[in-house]
């Protein structure tokens, strides 16, 4: 689970494989994909506006809060260190603002 750095706003991953938003105390409610495996970890990047999850078979997705849409997937069975995992982020998506997420 992860809070949101500007709003009352709680993240959690599930086994299922879906990342879920809710706003604190409003119970307002938003879900970001199924993928079919337990979703184990999510990153909220210091943009606010961006969440990275990672997947019990090594997919990681950075998705987009706003609209709800994966930005970018990687694929693979992958155990990376944060460093790996900004490297990665930054060759594929060269705009992505990620200080912080180490």
């Amino acid at each position: 689970m992860t809070w949101h750095g500007r709003a009352n706003v709680l993240f959690a991953a599930d086994s299922e494989g879906t990342v879920w938003m809710w706003k604190v105390p409003a119970g307002d409610c938003k879900t970001y994909s199924n993928v079919g495996v337990a979703a184990t970890c999510c990153h909220l990047l210091p943009n606010n506006t961006e969440l990275v999850a990672a997947y019990s078979n090594g997919v990681i997705k950075l998705w987009d809060l706003m609209s709800a849409t994966c930005k970018v997937t990687i694929s693979g069975s992958l155990c990376l260190s944060p460093s790996t995992l900004q490297l990665i982020l930054r060759i594929q998506y060269p705009s992505l603002q990620l200080t912080g997420l180490m």
